[in-house]
């Protein structure tokens, strides 16, 4: 006799440890048709009626699936990602203290999520995963929708552009990757002035405005895979940065003035066009992260990179150390040699939404 819906959780919860009476995970569990019955019953396990998040994805689930379901208005995470609604029911829509919510890859298609979540409003909602649901264009109204919203991930859409109300939310974090913006940025992501993190990969952007120096607490920023051949010298002034990734930007050069971002923790400029590395890199000393892998050429290495106290240097062995003074090259090792003594040249992954 095979297990009931039931006995597989709790035999998922007994195998990953104990999980709080404030969760209910039934991700990757096929119930589609049988969803409703199946979270009816888990929250009647003694404990759970209070249950504040809920985890349900994978499970393809449809919207007639959900229409019955009876979601405790104690819930405040909510996960229906990777199913495959093509709206949202009331059973959703009525849950107006959720402050996190996922609805990433429900559909392949054009779908009407976007339009029904807007058509309610969520005054707690602080983070929202919209990506991967074939999203042509926001609301006009979204803003109104999510008053409080700090984090939107809506990668891998249709986006063309942006709602000219967009810049009223007081974003920290915006994930837009893989969406056709370009080849100009919306200039309404300008107006953002609290955020913090911004992903930008694959969005065929070949220019960035000047307006974008206004992200004065811009943290990270994400913009590999556009096609900018010059380095955007617009980020050169935005003096908060700690991570910048502009990986296969067709960049031929970094500019000197790249040390002028002193708070610059991570950089990540593989698979490029770089022959050499401007002497000033060597002495930006908040520098731990670099990848300067992929460029396909030797490329040039000042000395004054043996100062800096890197953690992880990404490269592919073509690199060189640049001529030195003679008192330079008795006083230390070339730096390719240096790190390689460190064991710090392995390859490193990172990726941004």
């Amino acid at each position: 006799m095979s297990e009931t819906f039931l006995e597989a959780l709790k035999r998922r919860e007994k195998e990953f440890g104990e999980f709080s009476d404030r969760s209910l995970d039934v991700s990757e569990l096929d119930l589609g048709v049988r969803f409703s019955e199946f979270l009816r019953e888990a929250l009647g396990i003694p404990g759970r009626e209070d249950v504040e998040c809920i985890l349900a994805s994978s499970n393809g689930i449809r919207e007639q699936h959900i229409l019955e379901s009876i979601f405790p208005e104690s819930v405040s995470t909510l996960d229906l990602s990777d199913n495959r609604l093509y709206r949202l029911p009331r059973t959703v829509l009525g849950l107006h203290d959720l402050k996190e919510l996922n609805l990433a890859n429900n559909n392949r298609e054009e779908n009407l999520l976007i339009d029904t979540l807007c058509d309610s409003e969520f005054p707690k909602l602080v983070s929202l995963d919209i990506s991967g649901n074939f999203i042509h264009a926001l609301p006009e109204n979204f803003p109104k929708a999510f008053p409080r919203l700090r984090s939107l991930t809506a990668a891998r859409n249709k986006l063309t552009s942006l709602p000219a109300t967009f810049g009223k939310i007081e974003l920290e974090e915006l994930f837009l990757s893989g969406n056709p913006l370009g080849p100009q940025l919306p200039t309404v992501i300008a107006e953002l002035g609290s955020l913090k993190s911004l992903g930008l990969a694959s969005c065929q952007i070949e220019q960035l405005d000047e307006e974008l120096a206004n992200l004065e607490q811009l943290k990270s920023l994400a913009l590999m895979m556009n096609d900018f051949g010059d380095f955007p010298t617009i980020v050169i002034r935005l003096k908060s940065l700690r991570r910048l990734d502009l990986s296969r930007t067709g960049l031929k050069q970094i500019p000197e003035e790249i040390s002028e971002l002193t708070c610059l923790e991570e950089i990540y400029i593989a698979g490029n066009e770089l022959k050499e590395l401007p002497v000033t890199m060597g002495t930006m000393a908040s520098l731990k992260k670099l990848d300067i892998s992929n460029n396909g050429s030797v490329i040039a290495i000042p000395p004054g990179f043996a100062e800096l106290r890197l953690e992880h240097l990404a490269y592919d062995s073509a690199i060189e150390a640049s001529p030195a003074s003679a008192n330079e090259r008795e006083a230390k090792m070339s730096v390719a040699q240096y790190y390689r003594n460190r064991r710090i040249m392995k390859p490193f992954s990172c990726s941004i939404i």
